[in-house]
């Protein structure tokens, strides 16, 4: 195999070696270094972000600049309870106003929910078991946990069985 990749090697070494050697109706050879250049390219000139943003401004109304910009938004619950937010007042009914300043970028942080403990535990009890902290996966009956539990043992086992059989190669 290794001779065969080795012939196959000398043999492309010399189809593209060739091309350079071997000459064509007028005397030239078929392959010259000066066709293996790149073609120029250029990239096209940046636009002016400066010049973007005075057109933006020249959309306000005259006296007014951009810190002026603010947003009324819409907000109410519905009957389901689902808020909605929007551009317009609710036509149903009652809805609350808010001004929103777009050139803020400022989403204030909730509070980290109270972490709820069993009973006469603590978060930072030592005596706490392995079995007890193992987070059950949702949507799996508590019955068939060990189950499953027996079934990934077993795919371990196999795996390693592999890599063992694998490793006396």
């Amino acid at each position: 195999m290794r001779l065969f990749v080795k012939f196959l090697m000398a043999g492309l070494v010399l189809g593209v070696g060739g091309l350079f050697v071997i000459k064509d109706m007028d005397g030239r050879p078929l392959l010259r270094f000066d066709d293996l250049r790149w073609p120029a390219m250029s990239l096209p000139e940046p636009p002016n972000v400066k010049q973007l943003f005075t057109k933006a401004d020249d959309a306000l109304p005259p006296g007014k600049s951009p810190q002026d910009r603010v947003v009324k938004v819409y907000k109410w619950k519905d009957a389901k309870g689902v808020w909605h937010f929007s551009d317009a007042p609710n036509p149903q009914g009652a809805s609350a106003t808010l001004d929103v300043d777009p050139n803020t970028n400022v989403v204030p942080a909730g509070k980290p929910a109270e972490s709820v403990e069993p009973e006469g535990r603590t978060k930072d009890d030592p005596s706490q078991k392995a079995e007890d902290m193992a987070v059950t996966p949702k949507g799996v009956p508590h019955g068939r946990v060990p189950e499953i539990m027996e079934q990934t043992r077993d795919i371990q086992r196999r795996l390693d069985d592999k890599a063992r059989t694998l490793d006396q190669f």
